[in-house]
C-alpha cells in the first residue's frame, strides 16, 4: 500500500492482480539494519584480538538481540517477507551467536577440518554467487530443474524434503567450482 502510494504500479510486480514489491520501502528499512549489524560484528572480529573479548562481545551482542527481537515479536510479529524488525533482530541475534561459537571451534580450539569445505566459498564468494544466479536461471529455462525434482528427487524424498535436498545439491555443485578454483589457487577479486 505504501509502495504503490509512492513508487506508483509502473515501478512494482504483478502478482496474480495485485501489485507487489518484494524489497519495498518498509522492508528496506530494516534491511539495511540487519547489513549494519553485520558490519559492527566484522568490527569486533577485525577490531578485537583478543578471542575472549571477540567471543564475549558476539555472545551479548547476539543474546541482546535475540532477547529483544523474541519480545517485540509480541507487538510486532517475526515475517520474514516484510522483513520485519523482530525478523531482523532475532536473526540477527542467532546469527552473532553462531559466529561466537565458531570463533570458539575454529580459533580457540584449533578445529578446521570440519569447516575446510567452506573456505571454497570464501575464496572467491562473487564468481560463485554470479555462477549460481546463472546456473540456477538456465537450469529453470532449460526445466532441468524441474525433471531432477519431478523424477529424482520428489520421489526419493518427497514433496517438501526433496525440495530441501534440490536445495543442497544446487549448493555442493556450486561448491564444487569454488573448489576447483581453491585447488587451482585461483582468486577473482574486484
Amino acid at each position: 500500500m505504501i509502495d504503490s502510494a509512492i513508487l506508483g504500479s509502473n515501478h512494482m510486480y504483478l502478482q496474480g492482480r495485485q501489485f507487489v514489491d518484494p524489497e519495498g520501502i518498509l522492508s528496506t528499512i530494516p534491511a539495511v539494519s540487519q547489513v549494519m549489524i553485520g558490519f559492527v560484528c566484522g568490527k569486533i572480529i577485525i577490531d578485537i584480538k583478543d578471542n575472549d573479548r571477540r567471543m564475549l562481545n558476539l555472545f551479548l551482542i547476539g543474546t541482546t538481540l535475540l532477547f529483544a527481537g523474541y519480545l517485540l515479536s509480541y507487538a510486532c510479529p517475526l515475517n520474514k517477507r516484510l522483513w520485519s524488525p523482530s525478523f531482523v533482530l532475532l536473526t540477527c541475534g542467532i546469527a552473532a551467536l553462531s559466529l561466537a561459537l565458531l570463533l570458539y571451534i575454529i580459533d580457540v580450539k584449533q578445529n578446521k577440518k570440519w569447516f575446510s569445505f567452506f573456505e571454497a566459498f570464501g575464496a572467491n564468494p562473487l564468481v560463485i554467487y554470479v555462477f549460481s544466479c546463472i546456473a540456477g536461471g538456465l537450469l529453470v529455462h532449460w526445466h532441468i530443474h524441474t525433471t531432477v525434482f519431478n523424477n529424482l528427487l520428489n520421489p526419493l524424498f518427497g514433496n517438501y524434503f526433496g525440495s530441501f535436498m534440490y536445495g543442497v545439491f544446487f549448493l555442493l555443485f556450486n561448491g564444487l567450482l569454488g573448489y576447483v578454483l581453491l585447488k587451482r589457487k585461483i582468486y577473482i577479486k574486484l
